[in-house]
């Protein structure tokens, strides 16, 4: 113990370094770098840093610490004499790591928050841009901003509601409307051509619109419905009408039970 006082005391008086010192005390005791490695799992370019006094590649001060210890444990050297001896360089090269560490840590999150104020700016751009495509070329330009053949539009009306569906399937011209007026709860569920486009409970006072070529309806309750077609005469469904499937077309109307 004195004689490793002695020779800390001679390491410090002739101002060598921790690593210096590190390798003097490994090449007293005839060991070998890959030895160390082996017996620590120590990357082998982590302890060579340490010969060479270049402790800043050690990630932090519990790592530091961590290396120097199993560093010493290997080569056989009281680590607590050691820490002893060595304090001051020890406690410097730790505040030296720390600080390094906490400015690491500040660009690492100053380099994120920079990518987040990028990603959020360059959200906002797209989203402008979108938003200036539809203003001035409508939504035929943006393709993803809504089905072409379908369009819903819910209207607040009181307590309920009223849901104005239009199905276009020509530039110029709407072969069939259907208007739909309901005096009682019904079931409805409906088809433009093989598409299913609504199902739903509709409540008295409820009204749907239709256009299309063809569309299908399946009426829970026929007596609580009536409709009219190309804002032709309202038509009524019988009291005892038991639920059934119609069909609508330009040319035919067909009841399907």
């Amino acid at each position: 113990m004195l004689t490793f006082f002695i020779i800390s005391l001679y390491n410090s008086i002739a101002m060598k370094t921790l690593g210096e010192i590190l390798r003097n005390e490994r090449i007293a005791k005839k060991v070998e770098l890959e030895e160390i490695a082996s017996v620590t799992h120590i990357g082998l370019a982590f302890l060579k840093a340490m010969e060479e006094n270049r402790f800043d590649m050690i990630p932090g001060p519990f790592y530091l610490r961590y290396y120097l210890k199993g560093y010493l444990q290997a080569v056989g050297i009281d680590e607590r004499s050691f820490f002893q001896a060595n304090r001051q360089l020890i406690d410097s090269l730790v505040r030296e790591n720390e600080d390094e560490t906490r400015e690491t840590i500040k660009k690492v999150k100053y380099e994120h928050d920079q990518r987040h104020r990028f990603l959020f700016a360059f959200s906002l751009i797209i989203l402008f841009v979108l938003l200036a495509l539809y203003l001035f070329f409508g939504k035929q330009l943006l393709p993803f901003a809504g089905s072409k053949d379908l369009e819903y539009s819910i209207r607040q009306v009181g307590s309920d509601f009223y849901l104005d569906q239009e199905e276009r399937f020509s530039l110029d011209r709407i072969a069939l409307e259907a208007r739909l007026f309901f005096t009682e709860e019904c079931w409805l569920r409906a088809w433009r051509g093989q598409e299913e486009i609504l199902e739903r409970i509709f409540k008295p006072g409820n009204e749907l619109v239709l256009r299309g070529y063809e569309i299908t309806l399946h009426i829970g309750n026929p007596k609580g419905l009536s409709y009219s077609l190309n804002q032709g005469p309202r038509i009524s469904f019988s009291p005892d009408q038991r639920p059934l499937k119609l069909v609508l077309t330009p040319e035919r109307v067909k009841e399907i039970e």
